[in-house]
């Protein structure tokens, strides 16, 4: 990750999410582990194109929480992005979650 990393997380108003822009590795792999330091029972991460970028989808019971994409250099991570509500349209178990094909997350 790039020491000048940044890290933008949206809740739309109904999640939890970084209230403010996280910038520097050091802060953003903090706040990762803190979340990770505790994953709820039933969670798992898959890594998949999001948007276009690398990205992952974070799940519980399969039932999607999270999509992840991050904008690199082509060897670190620059910025990274988290959006949660917006997934509520895509059901647990179809097969573009499942299988992890190129989705575009829009």
């Amino acid at each position: 990750m790039a020491p000048n990393a940044v890290f933008v997380s949206d809740g739309g108003r109904k999640t939890w999410a970084a209230l403010h822009v996280i910038t520097g590795a050091d802060r953003i792999i903090r706040l990762e582990l803190g979340v990770l330091g505790k994953p709820p029972q039933g969670f798992a991460v898959d890594v998949v194109e999001a948007n276009g970028q690398a990205g992952m989808i974070g799940t519980i019971d399969g039932r999607v929480q999270a999509v992840t994409s991050f904008m690199t250099n082509g060897l670190q991570i620059l910025s990274a992005m988290r959006a949660y509500t917006i997934l509520k349209r895509y059901r647990a178990g179809s097969a573009d979650l499942v299988a992890g094909e190129d989705t575009e997350w829009r």
